[in-house]
């Protein structure tokens, strides 16, 4: 495209048709909008102006007008594409803003952030509290159904003897290793000869856990003893 006071030409005729080296804003616009390389006309109005437009041939017209439109569209333009030019004539600037934007999102992240920490905090909190509660009334209800010899043994060794329910062997649960391979079977010397690992889900506490292996012993031995892992220690005397 050829822009004001550039005078382009073509052979011994400007791109407009005009044999002048000079010419104004409304012979742009008019060789704008047609496809003809040739035009005639020195006026146009502005109904004109659109059939023009619309049109691919040379039109020869006369009458009075300004060259409003083309002002306008190119007015229209610069609105436009001042954002751009704005950025790119003000680069400090720009990146001043695209800092600024930065940092309150960055505020804004580190606000929810924290708010997500506090939440997780307060719910980490909530369930250190049950767990404490349900451990505190598993081992109560531990021990409410153990013997008095058993509750003796447990606070002084860390550990209760249970009978097989069947085979009548002596069985010591410990209650201070966890619930994971602490029942060992004993000899007639009390001599531990063999260690099992049997246990109900890690979600459930310590006491209902040995109470539940205590139990198990008693009164199904024979299931327990098949269901568990058993790991000998050393041959009966």
């Amino acid at each position: 495209m050829v822009f004001a006071g550039t005078g382009a030409s073509i052979g011994d005729r400007n791109y407009y048709g005009q044999t002048g080296s000079t010419y104004n804003n409304d012979v742009i616009w008019r060789g704008w909008i047609t496809n003809s390389d040739c035009y005639t006309s020195t006026t146009t109005s502005t109904d004109q102006i659109w059939n023009n437009w619309c049109s691919t041939a040379t039109i020869a017209c006369t009458g009075t007008t300004t060259n409003t439109i083309w002002i306008r569209w190119c007015d229209q333009t610069e609105q436009n594409l001042i954002g751009g030019y704005q950025n790119y004539n003000n680069p400090l600037g720009n990146q001043l803003q695209a800092a600024a934007a930065m940092q309150a999102r960055s505020a804004d992240y580190q606000a929810q952030l924290q708010a997500a920490q506090e939440r997780r905090q307060a719910e980490e909190a909530e369930r250190n509290t049950a767990q404490q509660a349900a451990s505190k009334r598993a081992m109560e209800l531990l021990r409410e159904n153990l013997t008095e010899k058993q509750r003796k043994a447990l606070d002084k060794h860390g550990w209760f003897l249970v009978e097989g329910g069947r085979s009548k062997k002596t069985y010591r649960v410990y209650g201070d290793r966890g619930y994971a391979g602490n029942i060992f079977e004993l000899d007639d010397k009390r001599k531990e000869i063999a260690r099992y690992c049997v246990h109900a889900s890690y979600e459930i506490p310590l006491g209902d856990q040995l109470l539940a292996q205590a139990i198990y012993l008693t009164l199904d031995e024979e299931h327990l003893i098949k269901t568990a892992n058993r790991t000998p220690m050393r041959e009966a005397a």
